[in-house]
């Protein structure tokens, strides 16, 4: 049942609420399809979808739905739309394979932007991001959107996951730095870019970073940024990490055991961490600036007190990692 809400402006209560959202068709075959109302042809431009236990709704649709059950039309119709999502809100985002999950969320559908309070949980087929306070803005036309955490998150990549054709989902390319789980104390932001050639996935954390990896290897540092691109033939159906990047005062430590069995622990501090995984070829990682790499265990190369130390003042360079 619809009520009228009386707030700061005339709106409506509405109950178990589906919204959906819909793109401009881009060819002349999706235009005809809806000119003669094919099945399917509004399902083919669904650009997002929206779930939630109750909405408040204001604006121009607002007065549509105290009218009736359901209303429809575009931007030029509902374009000051405002929607109050709560208990159970979902958002998908279908053309960019996006799912949000929380218990509440403001959204302006016309101004391609929303925000809310709490917790939040972001899936990805590569990736899960989770925190609170979110801010998601895109702009369809430049095949661009950013969605942001501002409090505690912490991203979780799909690194054991498989896809049908048994590939892994997601790839860190060749050596052994596959940051899984990388939170930070600061916000995230994860922005997603089409371009010509392909898209691109960037997630980047400020304030405490901190990368955890299965074997106890981690990373610790101000800032970071993690590039991601889609499948691509003939590579298959996994996410390719492209670039990793790390600065303001890194930290690195993983251990290690010998052929023989004997284990040893490697520490490395540097003003910045640049790893890079290129299509073809050993990834590459160059630590730059004050670089101090330690070597600590009961192994000959270390000598009698069972440790090395190299020191380098601008850069080095360390492959596969």
């Amino acid at each position: 049942p619809l009520q009228t809400v009386g707030e700061e402006r005339q709106g409506v209560l509405s109950r178990e609420v589906t919204f959906h959202l819909f793109r401009e068709p881009r060819t002349r075959a999706e235009a005809m399809a809806l000119v003669r109302n094919e099945d399917g042809a509004y399902d083919a431009l669904l650009h997002r979808r929206f779930t939630a236990k109750e909405a408040r709704v204001f604006g121009r649709l607002g007065e549509a739905l105290s009218q009736k059950r359901g209303a429809g039309g575009d931007g030029r119709t509902f374009g000051d739309t405002e929607l109050r999502l709560s208990g159970d809100v979902v958002l998908r985002d279908e053309s960019q394979g996006l799912e949000i999950r929380g218990q509440q969320m403001t959204v302006w559908p016309e101004q391609d932007r929303a925000e809310g309070d709490g917790t939040y949980t972001l899936r990805h087929e590569a990736l899960v991001l989770e925190g609170e306070q979110l801010v998601m803005e895109r702009d369809e036309a430049k095949g661009w959107s950013r969605v942001s955490l501002e409090r505690n998150p912490v991203l979780r990549i799909m690194a054991e996951g498989r896809g049908k054709d048994g590939t892994p989902i997601f790839d860190f390319g060749p050596g052994t730095f596959r940051p899984a789980t990388i939170s930070s104390a600061g916000r995230a932001i994860l922005v997603r870019q089409e371009g010509r050639s392909e898209t691109v996935i960037t997630v980047t954390f400020s304030d405490n970073v901190r990368a955890i990896q299965e074997g106890g290897r981690s990373l610790a540092a101000g800032h970071a940024e993690l590039i991601s691109s889609p499948p691509t033939l003939p590579r298959g159906s996994s996410w390719k990490l492209q670039h990793f990047r790390a600065d303001r005062g890194v930290k690195m430590a993983y251990p290690g055991r010998t052929s023989k069995g004997a284990e040893y622990l490697t520490s490395v501090t540097a003003t910045r961490l640049l790893h890079d995984v290129p299509d073809d070829g050993p990834a590459a990682t160059v630590l730059e600036g004050n670089v101090v790499i330690l070597l600590r265990g009961e192994i000959p190369l270390l000598g009698p007190d069972g440790r090395l130390r190299l020191m380098c003042r601008d850069r080095a360079w360390i492959g596969p990692l």
